[in-house]
């Protein structure tokens, strides 16, 4: 439980040490903790080491964690990097697949699909060629709505 004693006044209900660093997760994810947890863990490491680890998180389905590292990787990331692109992509496939598995209101999971959306667009600006990013929001227009405009633009 190195460095987490703090973290437990602001509802943190896990602790846990991977031989790096500190990691944890929130029982409510409100915005100032979400902040404070984004700010915490970007000291912590390299935008490279956040994509990572929240690509190992990803993949084993702890989502939140994989969002917080994807979030902490673009606050600290140059935005033209190839880090920065990944993380947006990832942040997208992270926050689609917790509308999968969250049973929330439909306005939590509309936003979280907004931000995907709004993600992947920020990444095809900067690379208009980028594959992922345009496979992906293809998927997801498409998934958002069944119009021609949405269709064609996928």
């Amino acid at each position: 439980e190195v460095g987490c004693p703090l973290l437990r006044q602001f509802n943190a209900t896990m602790c846990y040490h991977d031989g790096l660093s500190p990691h944890w997760r929130s029982a409510r994810r409100t915005s100032f903790f979400a902040n404070i947890v984004v700010l915490v863990v970007s000291a912590l490491h390299t935008p490279e080491d956040h994509l990572l680890l929240g690509n190992n998180a990803l993949a084993v389905g702890q989502l939140d964690e994989a969002i917080t590292h994807f979030e902490a990787c673009l606050a600290t990331a140059l935005q033209d990097s190839q880090e920065h692109q990944f993380c947006q992509i990832n942040l997208a496939s992270a926050l689609v697949d917790l509308n999968e598995v969250e049973t929330d209101d439909e306005s939590a999971k509309k936003k979280r699909a907004e931000k995907a959306i709004e993600l992947l667009r920020n990444v095809l600006r900067l690379q208009p060629e980028h594959g992922d990013a345009a496979f992906n929001l293809g998927l997801l227009l498409q998934e958002q709505s069944q119009s021609e405009d949405t269709t064609r633009e996928a």
